[in-house]
């Protein structure tokens, strides 16, 4: 499996997001823990995912500058599997906007 990311958990996230008139959702922040957000600077791929606890989600292949990973949308909560980036940009993410 890809670079060890079956021995990680899952570590649910805020996530600031573009929703589209269509309903669809663009990531563009991640905040992993109280003041630590980062910037998604690509959204270079979503697909549907079968996610562990629905059965059903999006899969997105976000980048955080040079660093990429996966970050999931489980129909109501998202999550990635790995740690926060250490170079990408971090930037204010406040709860009302």
């Amino acid at each position: 499996m890809s670079q060890g990311l079956e021995k990680r958990s899952r570590c649910y996230v805020r996530v600031r997001c573009e929703i589209d008139a269509d309903g669809s959702l663009t990531p563009i922040a991640v905040l992993w823990r109280p003041g630590r957000a980062y910037e998604i600077t690509k959204v270079s791929r979503r697909e549907s995912w079968p996610c562990l606890g629905t059965g059903r989600g999006t899969r997105f292949t976000v980048w955080f500058g040079g660093y990429q990973t996966y970050l999931w949308w489980d129909t109501n909560r998202w999550y990635v599997m790995s740690r926060p980036p250490r170079t990408a940009k971090e930037v204010v993410f406040t709860s009302s906007g």
